[in-house]
């Protein structure tokens, strides 16, 4: 047995009933499998017709029947190695989704609340985790929209607000971001989750500008 195989028996055993609720396969794997088949048919009937010889009726007048059994078992063959493709690809899709050793650290709501120039009721979901021993921020989606020539960014920023870490930036806030913390950064020092707008003239340091701020140790 394979280590790969001995990893999903291991992710099978601990599977719970939402796990195990059965998803339709992408379009893309019917569409190859169906396209495979039908190239094996036609070699199969090409075949067929390159080596099977001329009927050679008997004295009944009868010509004798000529089996088949090679072309149903290239046919069947295949049909099975499919079905094959179909279960590893599941199996690995499962490994990827359940395979990294991932923990929640903290999880608060980030709002626009007490923040000048920012849109009422703005907020969002901050999660902190902790995948293969390395920490990350997740930040979910919100309803919010902001110029062309702006973009968002992501900070960390410590308790008396002198100090701050960048994360990353994106454009919208119609999706989920996912940004690693670095090592180095205590969450006790910079636990205040902050998102701003910025704009496109070059200068790396906080806008002042404010949409979305949380604090993880509230």
């Amino acid at each position: 047995m394979t280590s790969f195989d001995e990893r999903v028996r291991n992710i099978m055993r601990g599977l719970d009933d939402e796990d195990t609720i059965r998803h339709q396969p992408p379009s893309s794997i019917w569409e190859a499998i169906e396209a495979d088949v039908a190239e094996a048919r036609r070699r199969d009937e090409a075949i067929g017709a390159a080596v099977l010889p001329e009927p050679v009726h008997t004295a009944t007048g009868e010509a004798p029947v000529i089996a088949l059994e090679s072309r149903r078992r290239s046919t069947q063959w295949l049909l099975g190695a499919a079905a094959a493709v179909v279960a590893v690809v599941a199996a690995s899709a499962l490994v990827a989704q359940r395979g990294n050793d991932t923990d929640v650290l903290a999880a608060i709501d980030i709002t626009s609340e007490g923040l000048d120039g920012a849109p009422v009721g703005l907020n969002a979901m901050a999660v902190v985790e902790l995948v293969d021993g390395h920490r990350q921020l997740k930040v979910g989606a919100a309803d919010f929209t902001i110029a062309n020539d702006e973009f968002l960014e992501l900070w960390l920023i410590n308790g008396d607000v002198t100090d701050m870490v960048s994360l990353g930036t994106f454009t919208s806030l119609d999706a989920q971001h996912t940004y690693a913390i670095p090592d180095d950064v205590d969450l006790d020092t910079f636990p205040i989750v902050d998102v701003s707008i910025e704009p496109t003239d070059g200068d790396p340091s906080h806008s002042g500008h404010s949409v979305l701020r949380g604090r993880l140790d509230a």
